[in-house]
């Protein structure tokens, strides 16, 4: 009888807990991509982390961790310099040499599928310069048909890269001191990236008149021009700019000052 007593008054006590708890608000704690410890990881860390084991790969897919890569991780504005250093150099580890920076790209994209919906790269580290070629961006442009904004700083990128890469989605780009690139290259944009809301083309030196002047007409949606050290580029250039872009929001033309004239200046005011 007694155990019985017992048993009752354990479950009496129960349904009692259960009838307070339901007077309770019900909290329900949400944990969502920017909450886990992969998200204080830099990129080349998460792409790490993806082969310690099948849980950790299926975690380290998580869309929300892949729309933006740089060689820096997320929250690297509260990071130290020495630690923001370490995160360069270990990219710049992983790219290796002038060619190996193609076997990263490769094995990096290709391991990870929900790289297909990567939207931001930036590839701007000044240790880069001479390390991402065409082979890299050509992975790139095969992977990442979702990309929209791309930086790269590199002397060993080609016309062929840019072509590959100019595509509809694309409406920033940023291929400052990319010193190789010509006018098929830019054409290449003008043709296939009506989108296009930025472009930095700083100290392209083979980069002329014909190119700059089908971005003009092609491109009405511009807002940010940067064409600094283009010597390249004449007058023609920017009375094309000041004709065709009512969007134009920003344009730097440091260092151009032999194209500017008191017709060009009337024509973009």
């Amino acid at each position: 009888m007694k155990r019985a007593r017992d048993a009752a008054a354990r479950d009496d006590a129960r349904d009692d807990a259960r009838a307070a708890a339901s007077w309770l608000p019900r909290l329900r704690r949400i944990i969502d991509a920017s909450a886990s410890p992969l998200s204080f990881l830099s990129f080349v860390d998460r792409a790490r982390v993806e082969a310690v084991s099948r849980q950790a790969r299926d975690e380290t897919r998580d869309p929300s961790y892949w729309r933006e890569f740089c060689q820096l991780p997320p929250s690297s504005q509260k990071l130290s310099r020495e630690t923001q250093s370490k995160n360069a150099d270990a990219l710049n580890g992983l790219c290796g040499c002038a060619s190996g920076d193609v076997a990263f790209f490769s094995s990096f994209l290709r391991k990870s599928p929900a790289l297909s919906i990567l939207v931001t790269l930036d590839l701007g580290h000044h240790s880069l310069w001479s390390k991402i070629t065409d082979a890299s961006l050509l992975i790139v442009a095969a992977h990442c048909p979702a990309l929209a904004s791309l930086n790269v700083k590199s002397k060993a990128i080609t016309d062929i890269a840019i072509k590959a890469l100019a595509r509809p989605a694309l409406t920033s780009l940023n291929i400052g001191l990319c010193e190789q690139v010509t006018d098929t290259g830019l054409e290449a944009i003008a043709t296939n990236c009506p989108g296009l809301i930025f472009l930095k083309t700083m100290f392209c030196e083979r980069i002329t008149d014909t190119s700059m002047m089908a971005i003009a007409r092609n491109c009405p949606s511009l807002a940010r021009l940067n064409l600094g050290g283009c010597h390249g580029l004449t007058s023609a250039t920017l009375t094309a700019v000041g004709t065709h872009l009512s969007a134009l929001q920003d344009l730097r033309v440091l260092f151009l000052s032999n194209a500017m004239t008191d017709a060009v200046l009337e024509c973009i005011a």
